[in-house]
């Protein structure tokens, strides 16, 4: 028996939205993996290329960087100045007013000390060095670090 036109079309039309849902769900899974391909190369390759960056912006390790002649120019000031970031490891005992506060120093004074830490560590560090909590009734201050070669002017640059 041969079937009216009107039941091939309505057989045509069901083909057409098959192939259009299929045609969605194959464009849908290859922005997924578009979208998973950039995360990944942003999540893996993007920390190194930032500390990389660091390393060669803020460290001036010979004549041959390319911040030579800049930091040669500048004061002493900038040259020598060293950074500490201080962990206080007894903070109940010191909130409360039994004990001198207890610091241990988290980074040391080198060029390098915040490159080997994450982005995420690098901003607790900071905020943990930022914030000082002064509890009611104590005026004392942990002692400053002791000046060292690199802070009484006989170190040398490179």
């Amino acid at each position: 028996m041969i079937t009216p036109y009107y039941n091939r079309s309505d057989e045509t039309a069901m083909n057409k939205k098959k192939m259009s849902t299929h045609i969605l769900g194959v464009g849908i899974l290859m922005v997924a993996v578009l979208i998973l391909t950039i995360a990944l190369i942003f999540g893996l390759e993007f920390p190194k290329f930032v500390r990389n960056r660091l390393i060669d912006d803020q460290c001036v390790v010979d004549s041959g960087h390319k911040f030579y002649t800049k930091w040669v120019q500048e004061s002493d000031f900038i040259k020598y100045t060293l950074l500490y970031f201080w962990n206080t490891t007894n903070v109940d005992e010191f909130l409360e007013g039994h004990q001198q506060p207890q610091v241990s120093n988290l980074l040391g004074a080198a060029c390098g000390g915040l490159i080997g830490m994450s982005a995420l560590s690098i901003i607790v560090v900071v905020i943990s060095a930022l914030v000082v909590i002064v509890p009611r009734g104590m005026n004392r201050v942990a002692p400053a670090p002791q000046p060292s070669e690199h802070m009484n002017g006989t170190h040398t640059p490179v």
